[in-house]
């Protein structure tokens, strides 16, 4: 007599396929479905209770799909697999990757140092687990390792690297005599670029398109930490690079930081909200210019003479034509604020400036010329206050173009038009 088979969806189906697999008896079941294949836990040392579940298991994968399934059933592994951490990430590279063994240690040692610093993991000579993670005989290193692993791997951002290498810089350039000095500073950067770049090298695509797989059920990574413009792949495009910069969150953060983010983050060492930077001493002179209405040659292409440049942009830290310089000194000085107080090209522009706003017919009153003013500077309307005050201070002058003049000269020496927010 043959032997019956029953269909799937009969429990005595998944009553020949259950094993026990574990030391506490209870059974699981493998199913496979659409090329996929994934071991369940039953919960249950009741052959008839752990077979009806396999079915229902079963049935709910024919309608739902693997994620719904797992979610229920493996709640567990579909939080690994949707949430990685960092120790679960190494671990599929190095079981997926065809890195050599030696590769992938120093790959991931590096990158174990970036997180460990960037989250403050034993990364202070000063703290007890500075000390143990140089302990590799009696488990200090272990458990360094295990909390730097334990890192979701989501909350490492590229702005986080970003800041991080800022910070390593600032805390290991400087010298014995505790100034900065420019060989401590190579060394320093080189050092910073080698631990990015070794770590970085876990995400290139070769070894992504095997860890992060759904079709082998692998991990679901969050968006690479470093990934950056391809200028080779991108035709060599500077504007495509621009255009990631400037679209990017933490480009586009209001610098208006909340109580929160000021207790957590009070340096913006992660960039939390977005620093009010200087514009370049060219910029502050083609935005005073371009408000005259009249046509200028932009500060970039005006003819300079190396031994007798252009005071204006001079005190603004434009660099010297007689020497080199790699990047530029962003200094607050009182001659910068003076050279907008007395300078004779910053009362010039305000004159014609305010002329061009007196003259213009379709600006009927003065809170119309008001808002003029604050629109060509800020790309802002005044606020009432600041309406109101600037019309109180209309009242002490018989001439209004005068008044004018005086507002314009005054809003061409704020913090808010040369400085971005």
């Amino acid at each position: 007599m043959s032997e019956q088979k029953f269909p799937k969806t009969h429990i005595n189906y998944w009553k020949d396929r259950l094993k026990i697999r574990t030391a506490n008896g209870t059974y699981q079941v493998q199913i496979r479905h659409k090329e996929k294949q994934r071991w369940f836990a039953l919960d249950s040392t009741n052959i008839t209770a752990s077979a009806t579940k396999a079915r229902d298991i079963w049935t709910m994968l024919k309608g739902a799909g693997w994620d719904a399934t797992e979610a229920k059933h493996k709640p567990k592994a579909q939080e690994v697999r949707n949430s990685p951490t960092v120790g679960q990430f190494l671990k599929e590279v190095k079981a997926k990757s065809n890195l050599r063994p030696a590769t992938y240690e120093d790959y991931a040692r590096a990158f174990r140092r970036l997180v460990s610093d960037i989250f403050h993991i034993g990364s202070k000579p000063d703290s007890e687990l500075y000390i143990k993670k140089h302990d590799y005989e009696n488990g200090g290193y272990d458990e360094w390792r295990g909390k730097v692993e334990s890192i979701k791997l989501k909350r490492l951002t590229a702005e986080r690297i970003q800041a991080w290498k800022v910070r390593y810089v600032r805390e290991h350039e400087v010298g014995a005599n505790g100034v900065p000095t420019p060989i401590k500073s190579k060394q320093v950067r080189n050092s910073a670029n080698s631990i990015i770049r070794r770590s970085k090298s876990l995400w290139s695509k070769k070894i992504l398109k095997f860890v992060s797989s759904s079709e082998k059920g692998s991990l679901a990574l969050p968006e690479n930490p470093f990934i950056e413009v391809d200028f080779e792949k991108k035709g060599w495009s500077i504007k495509k690079s621009l255009r990631k910069m400037v679209l990017s969150r933490s480009f586009r953060s209001s610098s208006q930081a909340g109580e929160a983010v000021k207790e957590s983050d009070p340096e913006n060492v992660y960039l939390s909200y977005y620093t009010p930077r200087r514009l370049d001493a060219e910029a502050i002179q083609d935005s005073m210019n371009s408000l005259t209405g009249k046509n200028y040659k932009r500060a970039v292409y005006a003819q300079q003479k190396r031994n007798s440049p252009d005071l204006f942009l001079k005190t603004f830290n434009l660099p010297m034509g007689t020497t080199t310089r790699s990047k530029r000194d962003i200094t607050n000085v009182p001659a910068q604020a003076l050279t907008l107080l007395n300078g004779g090209f910053v009362e010039g522009v305000a004159e014609k400036w305010s002329a061009r706003i007196r003259e213009d017919k379709l600006l009927e009153n003065k809170e119309d010329r008001i808002d003029a003013l604050f629109m060509d500077a800020y790309g802002r309307k005044a606020t009432d206050l600041e309406c109101k005050q600037i019309l109180s201070y209309f009242n002490d002058f018989e001439n209004e173009d005068v008044a004018l003049k005086h507002v314009a000269f005054s809003i061409l020496n704020s913090k808010e038009f040369i400085y971005v927010y």
